[in-house]
């Protein structure tokens, strides 16, 4: 009675043991963590590819070109519209004392004008002015100032009328103020008419010792 207890005390002893192995079995094994096997070999990287995105082009609005008049050229040329002026080839001479001379001495108009002779035989006219009167004044190559008064107004001097001489080759000549200034080589003067007849009996210089 008492081995019988003896065993069967020992037996629950050995499976309270046994128990609590397995107790603590299942719960270290729900602690455990399996590591997965790592794959040992070298994968090669691949580029990536890009696919670009589709950008919207915006289309320019073109304004249609104004329409252009086109000429056409003729293949034969048009002749340009007859001039009014003749033309024509003088031939030039050199006279004496540096006298230039055209050869025929003509002058050439355009259609519709005409030319009358005013006065000749001048000897050499060089420079002309108006005065106030509306009387026309010459100087000439002979030292003289002449004065050519159309009286009748029909387009013709009715006079050659000497109102100064003695004048070193008179090239320049004005009216101011009544008064007739006469440019010479060497000195410019003042021409005094002193009745109002229209003739110059007296001067005094008024720049005088001008390089000749």
């Amino acid at each position: 009675m008492c081995v019988l207890g003896f065993k069967t005390h020992r037996t629950l002893r050995y499976l309270t043991l046994l128990l609590l192995v397995l107790l603590v079995g299942c719960a270290g094994g729900d602690d455990e963590q399996v590591t997965p096997p790592r794959a040992t070999g070298t994968v090669a990287s691949m580029p990536a590819t890009v696919t670009p995105a589709a950008t919207a082009t915006p289309t320019a609005k073109m304004d249609s070109p104004p329409a252009t008049s086109v000429a056409t050229v003729p293949s034969t040329p048009v002749p340009s519209p007859a001039s009014n002026t003749a033309t024509a080839t003088r031939e030039i001479e050199r006279g004496a004392r540096h006298t230039v001379r055209v050869g025929d001495n003509t002058i050439e108009l355009p259609v519709g004008l005409t030319m009358e002779v005013f006065a000749e035989n001048l000897g050499s006219p060089r420079l002309m002015a108006f005065d106030s009167a509306g009387v026309l004044y010459v100087t000439d190559s002979r030292g003289r100032v002449l004065r050519l008064p159309d009286i009748d107004e029909d387009g013709r001097a009715d006079a050659v009328e000497v109102v100064a001489s003695g004048l070193r080759i008179p090239h320049g000549i004005a009216f101011h103020q009544g008064s007739l200034y006469i440019a010479e080589e060497s000195l410019v003067s003042r021409m005094i008419d002193e009745n109002g007849d229209g003739f110059y009996e007296s001067s005094e210089p008024i720049v005088a010792g001008l390089p000749d």
